[in-house]
């Protein structure tokens, strides 16, 4: 007798040696008829599966399922009993079913990436994107962190920023809520805060007002104007109206008994400067009458001499002629002809001296009333 199974066969979990006894169970790793089936290798604990049904005793190492321990886990779970959820990889790749490690540790935004890049850990606030490596604008509307995974705002923005990140401020002149808010009149055309709608320096254009937010959006009250609407109007505007809050110039006239752009000069005022300028005028046109009237007797007194040194002229050539008739007579005495010639010639020489001497007189007494008190001498005592 040998002890040999007939035809050589043996149970499951039994080998058939040289002898075909089948008095040998099968080598861990192996299981069922012949052996010839191999465990899986991912029992618990590194422990061999069943050598006649090759399932696992103490069931599986992390990452595999069903009883031969076979499987890999399903549906994005890892680890003991496939019971742990993927994180969240990115491209929506699947993770490592053992580990739970995303491949390369890449993350989806939003999501960060620890030691064991599972990319189960979200941003913390104020951080947002891939691996977290971006920073919020800080100016979401009731300091709410933005949203972790692309930065965004839903709850909007903050007094003074806009768009959906909330990280660029008002446009120009304009600020507050939304950016709804215009700015007031800021001085040298300066924008205001984008946040207070408050004015540079708190400086405001003429004929706007700082008040305690400094938004310079209030205009000067009636009666003022200029820088922070610190000047008076003059109160002499036709009709009552204000002077313009700008410059303070009545722009539809003044009151009666007022003039000038800002209606602050009464017509008393204006006309004694105009009678000024008059007496001024006046002045003037004494002064050059008085010139005139200089340049006029200087001719006179030049006419004159001219005329008496021709008068003398005149009479000297007379008295030289009347030498010689005199002397002619004498040598002849005694005709009564002559005698009367000489007479006659006596009384016209005579004559002519008179005539000579009344001409010249009359010069010099021209040239006398020159000398009187003149023009200037009035203006002087004036």
């Amino acid at each position: 007798m040998t002890g040999s199974c007939p035809s050589g066969l043996c149970e499951r979990g039994w080998k058939n040696a040289s002898d075909k006894r089948c008095n040998e169970e099968c080598d861990n790793g192996t299981f069922g008829l012949h052996c010839r089936s191999k465990c899986s290798g991912h029992c618990a604990g590194g422990l061999s599966c069943n050598k006649v049904t090759g399932s696992c005793p103490e069931g599986c190492e992390d990452g595999w399922i069903n009883s031969y321990c076979n499987e890999t886990c399903r549906n994005n779970f890892y680890g003991e009993n496939c019971s742990f959820p993927c994180g969240h990889c990115a491209n929506n790749a699947k993770c490592d079913h053992v580990t739970g490690s995303c491949p390369f540790g890449l993350c989806k935004r939003g999501w960060k990436n620890t030691s064991e890049k599972r990319c189960n850990e979200e941003c913390e606030n104020g951080t947002f994107g891939s691996n977290c490596q971006s920073k919020c604008s800080g100016h979401c509307a009731g300091e709410i962190p933005c949203n972790k995974v692309d930065g965004f705002c839903t709850q909007g923005c903050a007094v003074g920023w806009i768009n959906p990140y909330c990280n660029d401020t008002c446009q120009t002149n304009f600020y507050g809520k939304n950016c709804s808010c215009s700015c007031g009149h800021c001085a040298n055309n300066a924008t205001c805060d984008h946040v207070t709608g408050s004015c540079p320096s708190g400086l405001c254009k003429r004929g706007w007002k700082k008040n305690s937010d400094k938004r310079c959006d209030e205009e000067c009250e009636n009666g003022t104007f200029g820088s922070n609407c610190q000047s008076k109007c003059s109160g002499h505007c036709v009709g009552g109206l204000p002077c313009n809050k700008v410059d303070g110039l009545c722009t539809e006239g003044c009151a009666f008994g007022w003039i000038n752009p800002y209606c602050n000069d009464t017509i008393k005022r204006a006309s004694e400067c105009n009678s000024n300028q008059l007496v001024r005028s006046s002045l003037y046109g004494t002064i050059a009458a008085l010139f005139l009237s200089i340049l006029l007797n200087i001719f006179l007194i030049v006419r004159n001499a001219k005329k008496a040194f021709y008068m003398r002229q005149r009479s000297k050539k007379g008295n030289k002629e009347q030498d010689s008739t005199i002397e002619t007579y004498v040598t002849v005495p005694g005709r009564i002809e002559e005698n009367t010639a000489y007479q006659e010639l006596t009384v016209q020489l005579n004559n002519s001296w008179i005539n000579d001497t009344e001409e010249s007189n009359a010069g010099y007494q021209e040239l006398g009333q020159s000398s009187q008190p003149s023009h200037y001498e009035e203006l002087k005592q004036f």
